[in-house]
């Protein structure tokens, strides 16, 4: 279920692509919480929890399920009612929906996109020699 480029790309810097969850995800209600988790410099860290629970330990971080991502914002230390709070806040789900109409405006429509000192450069996993490439381009 997974590709090989992707399950050895992924290997190669100690991530397990399972393909244990086989729903395509609506990261809407996963991007709120990220949002709010930035306000207290956890981002990043909640970012890494729901990659992880979904490619590797197949748990749905759907915006249908909001259990999974309670479960994360709670491992971050997250308040629970503010979590709950946000992924019931239409505004905060039209704040996300803006922002990535307008990154795909930009050409970017899909994650992870480089961009390198302000230029777009690629998307998807890349091999070392494309980014020494890139920073080289990019460099002036």
């Amino acid at each position: 279920r997974v590709h090989p480029r992707l399950k050895a790309a992924g290997a190669s810097v100690g991530v397990d692509f399972t393909g244990k969850c086989d729903v395509r995800p609506d990261s809407s209600g996963a991007h709120v919480l990220v949002e709010l988790a930035s306000t207290m410099g956890k981002a990043t860290e909640l970012q890494e929890i729901y990659f992880k629970n979904y490619f590797t330990d197949g748990i749905n971080i759907t915006t249908a399920c909001t259990e999974g991502l309670l479960a994360g914002a709670d491992k971050v230390g997250m308040d629970r009612t503010a979590a709950e709070k946000q992924l019931s806040d239409p505004a905060a789900f039209d704040s996300v929906r803006q922002q990535a109409h307008k990154w795909a405006a930009n050409g970017i429509n899909g994650v992870p996109f480089f961009i390198i000192n302000g230029h777009p450069a690629f998307s998807g996993a890349q091999e070392v020699e494309t980014f020494q490439r890139a920073f080289s381009e990019f460099a002036s």
